[in-house]
């Protein structure tokens, strides 16, 4: 996972997911939406894993 598409990373992998993010709002502080961005999307994957594995009941991730 990147947040710049011209990455090296995105052209050496599987399967690759490039998450595309605005310029910062503050100047000099760096990867404040990137690091958000990249936290939503792998919070996506492990919720939709945990959908597929049968986790999930009535709204809740459980574990059996």
């Amino acid at each position: 996972m990147a947040c710049n598409s011209h990455s090296l990373l995105l052209k050496n992998v599987d399967v690759a997911i490039c998450v595309q993010v605005r310029p910062e709002v503050l100047v000099g502080s760096t990867r404040l939406k990137a690091g958000t961005a990249q936290k939503m999307v792998l919070n996506m994957l492990s919720t939709a894993a945990m959908i597929q594995l049968g986790k999930v009941y009535q709204n809740r991730m459980v574990t059996t």
